[in-house]
């Protein structure tokens, strides 16, 4: 279908004698400054072209986002692009994004499921010389900016030059803008940029800062996107994520389930310690646990085991949710609820719900989408489900449930093997060094239980153990700015203890605080002479 013979043939035409006559005096006038008082005849006059180009605009518009397939949108920028403004550009990558996902959502004839052949496409690269001429020039307004970087990460572009050098060029222009943005385009801007995996520090930078400055009033839906995309990118920001927590906390109740476990799985990630919206999230989360999906389900028990919040109501029915629907949960999702049900210092409480749900996931009885084929389990997944057994097999060891546990926890061991290699940091090394001068006998990276932990420095013969926790063991509080150790690194101390073996933790700024050699060897003197000393354990 022609979509240009869609307009009435006024707008048509007009169309037309923009692209060649008014167009390019539209685009000059409006990058002039202001016009003085004896400009104001001529300007009148430019007013009136440029009103005749803006409903030529609009139009356009309206019929890209009216399009039915993509072959059609594509026609029509292959026939009609030249006459395009910013706006139209970003409405027909729009049009594309949507109806590329609609058509290959139900397997239509045309869809293209690789988004490298989509573009490369003539047309699309076209649309994308077009698109990075304009900003180029500078041409583009925020809005545009933020729409055009939306598109472009629903499709997936990235991969050829041209859209490399737009997604460039993007993000110049929406960190300028960046204070204009409404509150809504800062967020599709955010997820854009994390969703595409594009690398643009100084632009999350900006986009903090001026979130911060819209968050009141509270939009959730727009700071749960901010969040997740903060997140996903691994771009710090604790004072914008310390100003979501304020604003959030007392609103929480009227959050949307799907945004609740999206600002929790955020904060996690993001590694930002909130109890005080945690809890809050946890007394809302627990009253309408069934407006939740698989997904959301797995987020909220991933995100309070592993920021330490309790959470013992939250956790009940979430397993009970868990357990009743697990039939809707992939391989992820299940390995998530899993790991995160085992965490808790109740976790004997969940041990039945975490041997059903893993003995799903291990069988392979996930849903996958019509046409795919079953997918195996990770080893990332399988370690996560086989350290969630071992936990539960010490609550359950002298039961039948206990020895159905030992079974699926050997199946889960199987699949999760050891890595060949364990590299050990700088600073552990040093550590490492200095406890064996202070005559400190032991070896580093030993393996324990079929490899599903790893204990930095140990003695085996006695049994003990120091664990040096570098800044991916904690998170930040966003009240205090202080660290605080993670659940999986509390939960890792909890099975040593039950295996039997003593563990002594060092943090990264405790011995980056240590600023001289001998401040080092009093520590580490100490150290053996308190916690590690044994008759089996001090070099003679």
């Amino acid at each position: 279908m022609n979509l240009m013979a869609g307009l009435p043939w006024r707008l048509a035409r007009a169309a037309r004698a923009a692209a060649s006559v008014h167009l390019m005096q539209l685009r000059r006038a409006s990058s002039r400054r202001a016009a003085s008082p004896r400009e104001e005849g001529a300007n009148n006059g430019r007013s009136a072209t440029r009103a005749g180009v803006s409903v030529v605009s609009r139009a356009i518009s309206r019929k890209l986002a009216a399009a039915q397939r993509v072959p059609e949108v594509l026609d029509f920028v292959d026939e009609f692009g030249f006459v395009f403004d910013s706006a139209n550009e970003a409405a027909a990558l729009w049009s594309i994004a949507r109806l590329n996902a609609r058509e290959a959502s139900r397997g239509a004839h045309g869809a293209w499921a690789d988004a490298r052949a989509l573009e490369d496409d003539f047309r699309l690269r076209s649309l994308l010389s077009c698109l990075e001429a304009r900003l180029l020039a500078d041409r583009s307004s925020g809005r545009d900016v933020s729409h055009i970087a939306g598109a472009m990460a629903k499709l997936g572009f990235g991969a050829n030059p041209i859209s490399s050098r737009v997604w460039g060029l993007l993000a110049r222009r929406a960190q300028q803008r960046s204070a204009d943005l409404s509150l809504r385009a800062l967020a599709r801007t955010a997820w854009a940029f994390a969703t595409a995996k594009v690398g643009a520090p100084e632009l999350f930078c900006a986009l903090a800062h001026a979130a911060e400055r819209r968050i009141d009033p509270f939009d959730a839906h727009a700071f749960a996107m901010i969040a997740w995309a903060f997140a996903t990118a691994r771009a710090p920001a604790p004072e914008l994520f310390g100003a979501i927590g304020r604003a959030a906390e007392p609103c929480v109740g009227e959050v949307g389930a799907r945004d609740l476990a999206i600002s929790a799985w955020a904060f996690a990630t993001a590694r930002m310690h909130a109890p005080a919206l945690f809890c809050a999230i946890a007394r809302s989360a627990e009253r309408r646990v069934d407006e939740f999906n698989a997904q959301g389900i797995s987020n909220l028990a991933w995100a309070f085991a592993t920021s330490r919040v309790a959470a013992p109501a939250l956790f009940c029915k979430l397993a009970r949710a868990a357990e009743e629907r697990a039939g809707e949960f992939g391989t992820q999702e299940l390995a998530n609820v899993v790991w995160a049900l085992s965490l808790p210092e109740d976790a004997c409480a969940h041990a039945r719900t975490v041997l059903l749900l893993a003995e799903r996931a291990l069988d392979g009885r996930t849903p996958e989408p019509a046409g795919a084929a079953r997918r195996a389990l990770s080893r990332e997944e399988a370690h996560a489900i086989a350290n969630a057994l071992l936990i539960a097999s010490h609550c359950r060891a002298e039961t039948e449930l206990g020895a159905r546990i030992a079974t699926q926890l050997e199946r889960a061991r199987a699949l999760a093997p050891l890595q060949a290699t364990v590299v050990s940091s700088s600073a552990h090394a040093r550590l490492s060094a200095a406890l064996l001068g202070a005559g400190w006998a032991h070896a580093c990276e030993v393996q324990l239980e079929g490899g599903l932990i790893v204990l930095d420095m140990a003695c085996v013969r006695t049994r003990v153990a120091v664990e040096f926790d570098g800044p991916t063991h904690f998170l930040r509080d966003v009240a205090s700015g202080d660290d605080v150790i993670d659940g999986s690194t509390i939960s890792k101390s909890r099975v040593l203890a039950a295996l039997g073996w003593r563990v002594h933790r060092v943090g990264y700024r405790q011995w980056a605080a240590l600023s001289s050699s001998d401040e080092t060897r009093r520590f580490c003197d100490e150290l053996v002479r308190t916690e590690l000393q044994s008759s089996q354990g001090v070099v003679g």
